[in-house]
């Protein structure tokens, strides 16, 4: 199956407060700004994921998405965390820490991490380094509890900025983040996610079919 067959099989998706242990868990995890919500918005098009134009986004809270397949045993549950190192209330990484020590409470059957990371934003901000955010985002695991091993990161690019990003400054941003996503001991997706539903799964099943290789665990197919 091709990797977009997997959004063709989505019944349905719902918000979801409890993680089971036969489910599959994909964090999604970046800086502020870096298009996590409507990453998850595309994923499921859910209309009720709002991105306030003219405003600097910012998740301060946990949502987390059920995903039911046909044909697949295993729901997908994709969970949006809040952004970190924002210097607004409420602190983000403490509503993630609160969200993990009431709903991440069993053994699931795989987790991972998706880490999207904006190329057009100012590359010298030491909070949008991916290692502070991942090292942020682990530290809100309850103690005993797996801490997701494996990071793909997802590099995009906000084409809604005043001044076009040249290409050789896309080419040295990617090669940076690159760098970052080696010192990170993490995979990177070789294409910019395009804001599509489809390429927003055709993401997912990448990484789980990563997953499915790491682990021995079968594939979704």
């Amino acid at each position: 199956m091709t990797l977009a067959h997997l959004w063709k099989k989505l019944i349905g998706s719902k918000e979801t407060t409890e993680i089971l242990p036969t489910d599959i868990v994909v964090f999604i995890v970046g800086p502020s700004g870096s298009g996590k919500s409507s990453f998850l918005r595309e994923l499921v098009r859910n209309e009720n994921v709002q991105v306030n134009k003219g405003q600097k986004p910012c998740t301060k809270h946990v949502k987390a998405e059920r995903c039911r397949f046909n044909e697949i045993a295993n729901d997908i549950v994709v969970v949006d965390t809040p952004s970190f190192h924002t210097y607004v209330d409420p602190d983000g990484e403490d509503v993630m820490r609160s969200w993990m020590n009431s709903k991440y409470t069993k053994q699931c059957k795989a987790a991972t991490v998706l880490y999207m990371h904006d190329i057009a934003a100012y590359e010298k901000d030491a909070n949008l380094a991916v290692r502070k955010h991942l090292d942020t985002f682990r530290r809100t695991f309850p103690l005993g509890n797996v801490i997701p091993q494996t990071v793909h990161i997802l590099p995009i690019l906000d084409r809604g900025m005043r001044q076009p990003v040249p290409p050789e400054r896309i080419a040295q941003r990617l090669a940076s983040l690159r760098k970052q996503a080696e010192e990170a001991n993490a995979s990177m997706f070789p294409t910019i996610f395009d804001g599509t539903p489809e390429m927003a799964w055709s993401a997912v099943q990448e990484l789980l079919e990563r997953e499915a290789s790491r682990t021995g665990m079968s594939p979704i197919t």
